[in-house]
């Protein structure tokens, strides 16, 4: 990715622009957001790892549950 077309997403990075709003409204201070930010990387992080453990679903079953007029 180009370093111009990264700064500008980082500009616009709605996550970073909440947390400033955060801040910056006094709502939450830098250690509670890092703790936030701390605990979704441990959900991240088992859901990832529930998956890559669990099996393949079957093939015959791909086409359950949806719905097409």
């Amino acid at each position: 990715m180009p370093r111009e077309l990264l700064a500008k997403c980082e500009k616009s990075d709605p996550i970073a622009r909440f947390q400033g709003k955060l801040l910056a409204e006094e709502i939450a201070d830098i250690e509670e957001l890092n703790e936030i930010r701390q605990r979704a990387a441990v959900e991240i992080e088992d859901a990832i790892e529930f998956a890559e453990s669990s099996p393949y679903p079957d093939p015959e079953t791909v086409e359950e549950g949806i719905y097409a007029p």
